[in-house]
């Protein structure tokens, strides 16, 4: 498990009303996907715990992320160097051209 230290709030504008701790648990639910749920640690106020399993999911996840974006930019990679996209503009071009001026 990762355990994310936020404090319990001592030093708040409201004693023992903790600020931080709230806020990353909202971060880790609604800006992460999939979504990083969070227990409190027994013993610890200050402390928040997320499971190896959520975590482990949510690399898998970008992981997989990555790969989908890697091979979108190896195919506009392989257009560009195997010139199709070149000779694709170019007959476009010929062909505007040739509509233009008949």
């Amino acid at each position: 498990d990762v355990i994310i230290i936020t404090g319990k709030g001592k030093r708040s504008s409201r004693h023992l009303r903790p600020v931080l701790r709230p806020e990353v648990q909202r971060m880790l639910l609604e800006e992460f996907y999939p979504p990083l749920g969070t227990s409190s640690v027994p013993g610890n106020m200050g402390a928040l715990s997320v499971s190896s399993a959520d975590v482990n999911a949510w690399v898998q996840q970008q992981q997989q992320q990555r790969g989908v974006r890697f091979l979108a930019i190896a195919d506009a990679l392989k257009s560009l160097t195997s010139g199709e996209r070149l000779k694709q503009l170019m007959k476009k071009r010929v062909d505007d051209n040739t509509n233009i001026h008949p």
